[in-house]
């Protein structure tokens, strides 16, 4: 008798959970949160990361019980550290500095003789923030759902620090000379620090703006769901742009990220 008691709740409990079933759309929505890997701005080594943020709202729609095509709107921050080297002379910047003034023609003469390159070494990060669209195809079993497709973003805000640092070994070889010089030395390492100023310790320098980046990027999402609670969802997703982000970038950089996070989604219910 308690079996059958226990049976006949069991399909109780099952004819409920149906008929609650038989009300919800098959339309989704929810939102999440997410927190990326960014660069640290205060390290220009890079050695060190900080999180940075993912958020927004999401929906789907349900063709069957294991395949949701879904859909969103997100703002999402992804960086990008760099490293770049660059070589001039210096015999012709300092033409290019006072060649209207002194005639630099003997000094130039003796470019074959010395090492006059000045060696430029440049680090820094890229911190851009994008609104992103991305389209996926899930498949989702009893705890775990697997998502991938394409996505796009528009770029909204960027910021860039960038330290420089210069070697320049004629002026390591003539720099007792120029400190001795006296109230002419002032002169001569103000003309140098603002030709080179990397040159005595690294220069540093901060901008927002956004005009050396490509302002659209596209690419894929992958994306691994668990599901924690009831429409609740721990996720780990990877981007991967398949266009640069920087303009004029002989190195086609592409810009990547991996986000960890939590999802809330609900079936919307029918209409009565």
């Amino acid at each position: 008798m308690k079996k059958l008691y226990l049976l006949m709740l069991l399909l109780g409990s099952l004819q409920v959970l149906a008929q609650s079933e038989q009300q919800l759309s098959k339309w989704s929505v929810g939102g999440s949160v997410y927190g990326n890997l960014l660069p640290e701005k205060d390290n220009l080594e890079q050695l060190f990361f900080k999180p940075g943020v993912s958020a927004g709202i999401n929906a789907g729609y349900k063709f069957n019980e294991h395949f949701t095509l879904k859909t969103g709107l997100m703002f999402t921050q992804k960086g990008k550290m760099y490293h770049k080297e660059d070589t001039l002379s210096l015999l012709k910047s300092f033409n290019d500095l006072i060649g209207t003034i002194v005639d630099t023609g003997t000094v130039n003469s003796v470019a074959g003789y010395i090492n006059d390159k000045v060696y430029s070494h440049y680090e820094g990060y890229n911190r851009l923030g994008y609104i992103e669209i991305p389209i996926l195809a899930e498949f989702s079993g009893s705890h775990f759902k697997f998502a991938a497709g394409p996505y796009i973003g528009l770029l909204v805000n960027a910021h860039t620090k960038e330290s420089l640092k210069q070697d320049i070994p004629a002026l390591d070889l003539i720099k007792p000379i120029i400190d001795s010089l006296g109230f002419a030395a002032a002169l001569v390492q103000g003309m140098v620090q603002s030709a080179f100023p990397g040159y005595n310790q690294p220069y540093i320098t901060e901008t927002s703006e956004t005009a050396d980046f490509v302002q659209l990027k596209y690419g894929y999402m992958i994306q691994l769901s668990y599901k924690i609670y009831p429409n609740t969802f721990l996720e780990l997703r990877f981007s991967q742009a398949l266009n640069d982000y920087l303009k004029n970038d002989p190195d086609h950089t592409k810009i990547m990220a991996l986000s960890i996070g939590v999802n809330y989604s609900f079936h919307l219910r029918k209409k009565p």
